[in-house]
């Protein structure tokens, strides 16, 4: 599914669409604790706010024993080819790794060209809390699924997210002339 949300660009005084975008399937290469469909299940759009940890997250986020440096890898396809500007990350509060690698790809489940491979970092909080990352990537046409890494482990035991989405800017739109 798809929301259109129109932001302001302050430096250039003109507005940019950007659409939401859900993937449509999510695999993990690590034994769940939660289910890995967690992570695309209930983001409906850019006003989502996740649960915490210990607010019965468990039914609406993901997470797995395995340390994140084993390395856990998260594949997330989607049912036709998408222009991909940023992923939204909504992180499982101490038990989300902190630094994380993307690779958007040309076929279904990690395959096919590589069409951008970026290294980034979330900052999640320590305790009960779930907060929100948004990573800026270059726009990317043509991506058919997205890997995401963990490249190091969480302050707890595992590593685990509570929600994820993709997004991208679109052509800007016209100013209204006055």
């Amino acid at each position: 599914m798809k929301y259109t949300l129109i932001t302001l660009a302050a430096l250039s005084g003109s507005a940019f669409a950007q659409t939401f975008i859900a993937a449509d399937s999510v695999s993990s290469n690590v034994t769940d604790h939660f289910p890995v469909a967690n992570l695309i299940s209930d983001a409906s759009g850019f006003d989502y706010s996740a649960p915490t940890p210990y607010s019965s997250g468990e039914g609406t986020s993901w997470w797995t024993t395995a340390a994140g440096s084993t390395p856990v890898t998260l594949t997330f396809d989607f049912n036709s080819s998408q222009q991909i500007g940023a992923v939204g990350i909504w992180d499982y509060g101490d038990f989300s790794p902190s630094d994380w690698n993307i690779k958007l790809f040309s076929g279904s489940n990690g395959t096919g060209t590589t069409l951008l491979d970026q290294d980034f970092s979330i900052a999640p909080i320590l305790g009960n809390v779930s907060s929100f990352s948004n990573i800026d990537l270059a726009d990317t046409a043509g991506v058919s699924s997205v890997v995401l890494t963990a490249r190091n482990n969480s302050p707890r035991t595992g590593a685990g997210l509570s929600e994820v989405y993709f997004s991208n800017t679109t052509i800007p739109v016209p100013e209204r002339r006055k």
